[in-house]
């Protein structure tokens, strides 16, 4: 989690399937890798025959969202990948959907919304914390992190919003963000800048 220890790797080519992708995701075992199409309005999974390698991801399926929102720009599942939340930049909603199989985008069907315009108008992510009691969202109008209270686990309809965190002393577009497994340290993406931060947080995931 030290950034200035990074160092490139490697790179995985998915414009045969959308060219515009906005985020990744991937399974718990690092066996699935998902990524989120702006373009064609889908969600795309690959399969790793190295758990986390890129150079071993074949394309899988897609699963269309774009019933709900065109221009989708992250997406995250549940602890057990039976939950799948998208982002929705054209229509400031958080989407879930259910699957019947894990981390099967073909066993995908709608379920529900969670509307944050109320906080921002162009949503780029959301990530929940380990218990799904707590849910974030990254906005890029007004460059903050958005929090919010689940009174039940993962179920959006529950959600009512907490807190924000503004990041535009760094960032005037974040684009994406993720926490540290224990929750003590927020990683935001800079759109403009080209740039990960590194936050210190309390804010438990």
């Amino acid at each position: 989690y030290d950034l200035s220890s990074a160092s490139y790797n490697q790179s995985f080519d998915v414009s045969g399937q959308d060219s515009k992708p906005t985020g990744v995701t991937f399974n718990e075992g690092g066996s699935k890798m998902f990524v989120v199409g702006y373009k064609n309005g889908n969600v795309y999974s690959y399969n790793l025959s190295t758990a986390y390698d890129l150079s071993t991801a074949s394309y899988n399926q897609s699963f269309n969202v774009s019933g709900q929102d065109g221009g989708p720009t992250d997406m995250i599942f549940n602890g057990d990948g039976t939950k799948m939340f998208v982002v929705g930049y054209s229509t400031d909603h958080v989407y879930s959907y259910d699957l019947s199989t894990a981390y099967d985008l073909g066993s995908a069907s709608y379920n529900q919304s969670f509307d944050v315009s109320g906080e921002d108008n162009e949503p780029r992510d959301v990530k929940f914390n380990g218990d799904g009691s707590k849910m974030f969202v990254a906005g890029e109008d007004s460059d903050d992190m958005y929090s919010y209270n689940l009174s039940t686990a993962y179920d959006i309809s529950s959600a009512s919003y907490n807190q924000s965190f503004d990041v535009s002393g760094q960032e005037a577009n974040p684009s994406g963000m993720i926490f540290k497994g224990d929750g003590t340290k927020m990683f935001v993406v800079g759109f403009t800048t080209d740039t990960v931060y590194r936050y210190s947080t309390t804010e438990e995931k």
